[in-house]
């Protein structure tokens, strides 16, 4: 905010920021469990170096595996479709 400057587009006073990150906070410690327990939610600890994280981001993601069956629109949507989600 200090870059932005009190008249700069986009800046939020230092009270209304804090606000904003407590109720953030506050939102993030109930949603979470529920994310955990309810769908296939990973939580990545960031305290370590950036290419051990991305090891773990990796082994979470990599894993994953998508069926797509070709259609009334042959395989060239499966195509597209295929090339589009590994870009």
């Amino acid at each position: 905010m200090l870059e932005i400057g009190e008249k700069g587009q986009g800046y939020v006073a230092s009270s209304i920021l804090s606000l904003l990150i407590k109720n953030y906070t506050k939102s993030a410690k109930e949603f979470v469990p529920f994310l955990e327990s309810n769908t296939n939610f990973f939580s990545i600890n960031t305290d370590k170096p950036f290419d051990k994280i991305m090891d773990e981001v990796n082994s979470k993601v990599e894993p994953t595996v998508i069926h797509i069956r070709p259609g009334a629109n042959s395989m060239e949507l499966r195509t597209e479709i295929s090339t589009q989600l590994v870009s």
